[in-house]
């Protein structure tokens, strides 16, 4: 039974993911690739899926090559013949304000509803597994779209009412993106918001409803790693009920390393082969050395070393241990880890011999590496 919609936005399709260096036009392909990978299950015999809605940047640019456009609108006409209904919502970076907007040029032939209006309206009727739906939508039109944008009168409240937007909810946002009030949209009575425009998946209640981010799938850097899931939402008579499902992308991490108790490269090494384990042509992996190792870490002789094991790889900081100005600048701060450093350094000048002296050192750089809330292998996105 196909009783769900498919809440997708910030595919960022002609993304130029240049961060890969000489892999930036392979990963740019395979990433534009996502689109159709999510047709095909859209398509599956056992897909639930009934319903697409597309809240905004499908494009990373208003006005991609033609020949990605076209494929785009090829893709998304399979859904269409295939019976599956389709809102597609402009974003801020495909916006449609400009003349040569990629959804000006072929809007006749843009499978089917394109949200245009440059304020907030009902633009779809839909029913799905017998439930009556409305949508409402707005796509941004500079100089024609006027605060507040979220302010709307919804036709009919005993239907199934969702509302589809680019913006940013109870967030001040410097770009074009539309702001957005949930203390305004709950007055509506909205029984499911689609959001686009911040990468990270999120959602929360909205009175009765509810009101999600579905987040950003194919990343395009470390900063952008995306990761998200599938968001389906399931339509039913007592509100929508959501799910999230993972689809295959390609890892973008980043994963602190403590150096702080290396004393040498090899030792260095050790700890990344723990870290990452054998071979891993799969990953995008940003290495991000920690703490205050007891010599000069050259960050592009480790990355020369071990980038044939990753699809791609780097590493960044810290590059220069602390030396002894600097660990006596820091037992003079008024802290807790200045208090650490101090009694530390006392300690050190107690002891009779150079190995008790260096591991204490050791001991000393793997302490401030704790203060800095981080630990070996942490990762974080």
């Amino acid at each position: 039974m196909r009783d769900r919609i498919l809440h997708l936005a910030d595919l960022h399709l002609g993304d130029r993911h240049s961060f890969v260096g000489p892999r930036s036009a392979e990963r740019a392909r395979e990433a534009d690739g996502i689109l159709r990978r999510i047709v095909d299950e859209v398509l599956a015999n056992d897909s639930r899926v009934a319903g697409v809605i597309i809240a905004g940047d499908l494009f990373d640019d208003y006005a991609p090559e033609a020949t990605l456009v076209e494929e785009v609108r090829k893709q998304l006409q399979r859904l269409v013949d295939g019976g599956i209904l389709l809102l597609t919502v402009p974003g801020n970076h495909d916006e449609l304000s400009y003349p040569n907007c990629a959804y000006r040029e072929i809007e006749d032939r843009w499978p089917g509803t394109l949200a245009t209006s440059p304020s907030a309206a009902k633009v779809a009727e839909w029913k799905i597994a017998d439930v009556d739906i409305d949508l409402y939508a707005m796509a941004f039109v500079a100089g024609r779209s006027k605060a507040p944008f979220d302010t709307f009168d919804v036709e009919n409240p005993d239907r199934f009412n969702v509302a589809v937007f680019h913006g940013s909810l109870d967030l001040q946002s410097g770009d074009r993106s539309v702001p957005l009030s949930s203390r305004e949209l709950q007055k509506l009575n909205l029984d499911y918001v689609a959001l686009g425009h911040l990468h990270t998946p999120s959602e929360r209640k909205l009175g009765s409803g509810k009101v999600a981010y579905c987040g950003r799938i194919e990343g395009s850097s470390f900063r952008d790693p995306g990761g998200a899931p599938l968001l389906e939402v399931e339509v039913t008579a007592s509100g929508p009920v959501l799910h999230r499902t993972k689809v295959l992308g390609r890892t973008i991490e980043t994963v602190e390393v403590g150096v702080g108790t290396c004393i040498n490269e090899d030792e260095v090494d050790q700890r990344l082969q723990r870290i990452f384990g054998d071979q891993d042509e799969d990953r995008i992996v940003r290495a991000r050395l920690v703490g205050s190792p007891g010599f000069v870490v050259l960050p592009e002789v480790l990355q020369t070393r071990w980038k044939d094991r990753f699809y791609h790889f780097e590493v960044e900081g810290p590059g220069t241990p602390l030396s002894d100005s600097d660990l006596e600048e820091l037992a003079t701060e008024p802290t807790v880890r200045g208090r650490f450093v101090r009694i530390a350094l006392e300690k050190i000048e107690t002891m009779q011999t150079d190995r008790e002296r260096q591991v204490a050192q050791l001991a000393l750089r793997e302490g401030l590496t704790a203060f800095s809330g981080t630990g070996v292998g942490a990762r974080q996105g």
